[in-house]
């Protein structure tokens, strides 16, 4: 793959998760990289009782961040934009 493809298809991908924003239930948590890497952020354990406050049911967090945990919340760790489409295109997140 060309380099600069794939860095264009990346932007592509980042357009595409905008579109589902607002997918109720569901919230994702996370930097995005130049090349679609999802990355670990801080505090992730406050991040989600806040979710859990706002009624949230599935949240898309980094992969680094997988350990984190809820009772209450479908976790859903991911690597990339492109596993996040997938995940956000799956029947699953959507009920």
């Amino acid at each position: 793959v060309h380099p600069t493809r794939s860095i264009f298809e990346k932007w592509s991908d980042r357009h595409k998760l905008n579109a589902y924003a607002n997918t109720p239930g569901v919230i994702a948590i996370g930097e995005i990289g130049l090349t679609g890497e999802i990355r670990s952020v801080t505090a992730m354990d406050k991040r989600i009782n806040e979710a859990e406050k706002l009624g949230f049911k599935r949240i898309i967090v980094p992969y680094g961040n997988r350990t984190a945990s809820s009772a209450s919340i479908n976790i859903i760790p991911v690597k990339n934009i492109g596993q996040a489409l997938s995940e956000l295109n799956s029947k699953e997140i959507i009920k």
